[in-house]
């Protein structure tokens, strides 16, 4: 409808919204998931509401497959809807778990190189080598997303720093995933 208002925190999901559907009218919403489903549930004036779909996997929620939202704390009769990336590009790095260790601890380092993916880390290579070349943060609106296709990494990129959407895509060999991200940062 033309008069659907869309609820979420980012603004790199509002600036997607937005593109699709110019007509929307896209409101902030802070707080934790439980509070933004809450208020979902109880303000009529928001009709869909965007959170990550991490977050809510880490959150141990899950989206049947009628649609029902379930987990703990979610109100009654919230449906949900798992976007792709077709719809909508996720930020740089979402999903991915980082871990951090003390400089020159090499018995911690060679554990977390153990628990390394190595797809995931040349993806989120690729997709921080562009947020960084163009000069974003987690906070701009710009978003990312990387794939491993065979031999190449495929890179999918979004950014609205300048206003209007800029698109991007290409692919390199799985050895270049920062040379990829600089080099579509380079073509926006």
């Amino acid at each position: 409808p033309t008069d659907v208002v869309i609820a979420t925190s980012s603004t790199r999901r509002r600036a997607q919204c937005l593109l699709v559907h110019p007509a929307a009218t896209v409101v902030e919403l802070r707080g934790n998931v439980g509070t933004r489903l809450q208020k979902l549930a109880e303000r009529p004036d928001f009709d869909v509401m965007l959170l990550a779909a991490a977050g809510l996997e880490r959150l141990k929620f899950v989206i049947r497959p009628q649609g029902q939202l379930q987990g703990e704390g979610v109100p009654e009769g919230l449906l949900a809807v798992r976007l792709a990336p077709e719809e909508m590009l996720p930020a740089v790095g979402q999903g991915a778990v980082g871990l951090e260790v003390r400089s020159g601890d090499e018995r911690i380092a060679e554990v977390c190189r153990a628990l390394n993916h190595g797809n995931t880390l040349l993806c989120v290579r690729a997709e921080r080598s562009f947020l960084r070349a163009m000069g974003g943060g987690c906070a701009s609106p710009i978003a990312a997303y990387a794939e491993v296709l065979g031999h190449q990494i495929r890179l999918r990129v979004i950014s609205f720093l300048e206003g209007s959407a800029k698109r991007a895509e290409a692919r390199r060999r799985l050895q270049e995933p920062d040379e990829l991200g600089a080099q579509l940062a380079s073509e926006l």
